[in-house]
């Protein structure tokens, strides 16, 4: 049993031989940077309530956030302005989580993090962001399944 476990290692030991190169060059031209633009971008994915108050109104929802900054590498620090590129929520999947009921109708979009602020705090980029529920059609469970207009 031990002669197959020390093979196995052996052989895992070999085969990662090959995925750790250096490449000298790519590091020489990366320590020679002045400065260095990055793009940061934030996904969200999750199931989510999207009617306000309802907690069985949920969706699939998927959001993004990307954002664009100038890293000057001598300073150490950010320079020039900060870029937000906020996306549009995708709301997929909406049902009355637990219930028999039928599923929300939303009279609007759901933004479950619009971007409205964004500062720099030292080397630290900060941004805030508002939840938006739209009006919605829900049922009126545990009452019943019919519907009444939520705002």
């Amino acid at each position: 049993m031990h002669k197959v476990l020390a093979i196995v290692a052996t052989l895992l030991g070999v085969s990662t031989l090959g995925a750790q190169t250096f490449d000298m060059a790519a590091a020489e031209k990366w320590s020679a940077a002045r400065v260095v633009k990055y793009r940061v971008e934030g996904v969200h994915r999750a199931r989510v309530p999207v009617v306000f108050g309802d907690y069985e109104g949920k969706a699939d929802v998927t959001d993004r956030i990307a954002l664009e900054f100038t890293w000057d590498v001598g300073a150490a620090k950010v320079v020039g302005a900060v870029t937000r590129l906020d996306g549009k929520s995708e709301v997929i999947n909406i049902k009355s989580d637990g219930t028999n009921c039928p599923p929300p109708q939303l009279n609007g979009p759901y933004e479950h993090f619009q971007s409205a602020l964004g500062s720099m705090d030292g080397d630290l980029i900060e941004a805030k962001g508002v939840r938006t529920y739209p009006a919605a059609n829900v049922s009126n469970y545990p009452g019943g399944c019919s519907t009444t207009l939520l705002k």
